[in-house]
């Protein structure tokens, strides 16, 4: 469309705010604040490897910051938390603290638990982007309803599946990155003032915090560009016109997503079958077949597990899981966790992982990947990985004998 029919107001409130993406971006790079090694090395937003290991260090008396129980200290104080022996030689902190095998009552796994020389507990579930379990809560409650139990989340939501009433009869509070993690982290920096190498990693990972939680540099000055949009009746509808075209927008890049999905999965020899669901829709994939993996009952898929694009994965799943056996589901794994690591899996999906970041939740990073070509390229080589362990783990040619002896079927049921 010719830039004569555009009203001018919405032409200058689209040059304001590149001019002030330019001028955030300037000051970012001033600051320093891109240079992140968490960023750096893509485990931002990973809960179990990234966040958990350094919550769990910080909490810890022994822990490699080498500041005793001073970090712990400010957390028992920050939550009034009275009469916890953070000074025994005894105290100690565990990731991934196994309670039993789950049970609809029972079990689990308690992601941080800081224990005191007394046997006094802290519990937290520790909540990035992973989805709330079935009574999970509770579980923890029931282990030890002496323990001090936290639920964190980026922003202090609720369970997905619980009410304020429900955490309240656990006495279960509810804490949040954005708000008391940063204050707790905040004022362990000024605690390691003078230990520079605590103070700049505490530095580094504050700004992943405010990252994840929409408090970085650029979020805070965009009470500028809302104070623009704001200042006359002519800017307000300016902005409403641009905001009606969000999911025209959006529309046109998914498009191009899928473009570039099937071009590239055509280019490593598979082929794409027909799409089930919108891509925006929860639990969508797109499957990619190819022979070998046909004759052993298994495709490839790429999808959202949640809606509106988030948690996007990739990996295989049975074609038919009742109707005929998957034969190489073993070497399917196998060859996988070689690639990726240890997949998750069910009675579906032989075996899945979730894409990197900026693709893991789509964002305005994954959206200007689509836009640039540079998802194009990253979905090449994650399909011809995919490829490879196809190849490395499923025959070229079928075999008169399934592994237990049964002779195989002659066709393929058709899907």
């Amino acid at each position: 469309m010719s830039t004569t029919l555009i009203s001018p107001r919405v032409l200058e409130l689209l040059r304001f705010t590149e001019a002030h993406q330019w001028h955030t971006e300037a000051l970012a790079r001033a600051t320093g604040e891109h240079f992140n090694i968490f960023h750096i090395l893509r485990i931002g937003h990973l809960e179990v490897k990234t966040h958990s290991p350094i919550l769990g260090d910080l909490l810890n008396p022994k822990g490699s910051h080498g500041q005793g129980a001073a970090f712990l200290r400010l957390f028992l104080d920050q939550f009034g938390i009275k009469g916890f022996d953070a000074e025994s030689p005894t105290a100690k902190v565990d990731l991934e603290y196994h309670i039993g095998e789950v049970t609809e009552r029972s079990g689990g796994r308690i992601d941080i638990v800081v224990t005191d020389g007394r046997g006094r507990r802290l519990f937290i579930e520790n909540k990035i982007y992973a989805s709330d379990q079935e009574n999970q809560m509770e579980r923890y409650w029931d282990y030890d309803q002496n323990a001090h139990l936290f639920y964190l989340t980026r922003d202090g939501r609720l369970p997905s599946n619980r009410t304020q009433a429900d955490l309240d009869r656990i006495q279960c509070r509810r804490i949040s990155y954005a708000e008391h993690i940063l204050v707790w982290l905040r004022n362990c920096r000024k605690e390691a003032a003078c230990q520079p190498r605590v103070r700049e990693t505490l530095s580094q990972y504050i700004h992943l915090v405010e990252d994840l939680t929409n408090q970085s540099t650029a979020t805070r000055m965009n009470s500028e560009l809302c104070s623009e949009i704001l200042k006359d009746q002519a800017s307000l509808a300016a902005f409403f016109k641009l905001h009606a075209q969000y999911e025209a927008v959006r529309a046109d890049l998914i498009g191009r997503f899928e473009a570039q999905l099937d071009k590239y999965a055509k280019a490593a020899g598979l082929t794409p079958q027909p799409a089930g669901k919108a891509l925006h829709e929860a639990d969508c994939w797109r499957w990619f077949s190819v022979p070998r993996l046909e004759r052993a009952n298994v495709r490839i898929g790429i999808g959202f597990e949640k809606k509106g694009f988030g948690d996007f994965f990739f990996g295989f799943a049975a074609i038919d899981p009742i109707k005929q056996p998957v034969t190489c589901a073993a070497e399917v794994r196998a060859a996988f966790a070689k690639r990726f690591g240890t997949g998750k899996r069910n009675d579906y999906w032989l075996v899945w992982a979730y894409w990197e970041h900026p693709y893991t939740n789509w964002g305005p990073e994954a959206f200007e990947a689509i836009r640039s070509g540079q998802i194009a390229t990253d979905l090449e080589a994650k399909l011809k990985v995919l490829l490879e362990i196809a190849q490395e783990a499923c025959p070229d040619e079928p075999s008169d004998k399934l592994p237990n002896g049964v002779e195989k079927p002659s066709a393929v049921p058709s899907t």
